[in-house]
């Protein structure tokens, strides 16, 4: 394993969102792939994950939402509040474990060390 592959794995271990800019589909487009790791402790979790018709797994498994999304760049260079209904092209997945995890962002086009804090990709949301 990647050294800065180690590190996304071992923040999102500690509970860390993270975020990486993506190629957008057109140029007046902006994109990004978040990662969130959910906490089965919370009963919160555990009703988002049946909610989506999910089978809740056993404390200490890890779970992530990843969201894949595109916003239009004017919203950024205006500095708009970006919401819900600003998201375009949204995917919205859940992967069981690193190795889904890792898959999933592979999918997505999106390596694992690329991962890093939300602020540092500008992550919109």
């Amino acid at each position: 394993m990647k050294p800065n592959e180690l590190t996304a794995l071992n923040a999102l271990h500690d509970g860390q969102s993270l975020a990486a800019a993506t190629p957008a589909a057109a140029a007046d487009r902006l994109a990004w792939v978040g990662v969130y790791p959910l906490n089965l402790e919370w009963e919160t979790t555990r009703d988002f994950l049946r909610s989506r018709s999910q089978v809740v797994p056993l404390p200490g498994s890890r779970v992530y939402r990843i969201r894949a999304f595109e916003v239009q760049r004017r919203l950024i260079e205006e500095d708009a509040s970006i919401s819900e209904p600003d998201l375009e092209n949204l995917a919205d997945e859940l992967a069981y474990g690193d190795a889904q995890l890792t898959a999933e962002l592979e999918r997505l086009g999106v390596k694992l060390e690329q991962l890093a804090l939300p602020y540092q990709s500008d992550y919109p949301i």
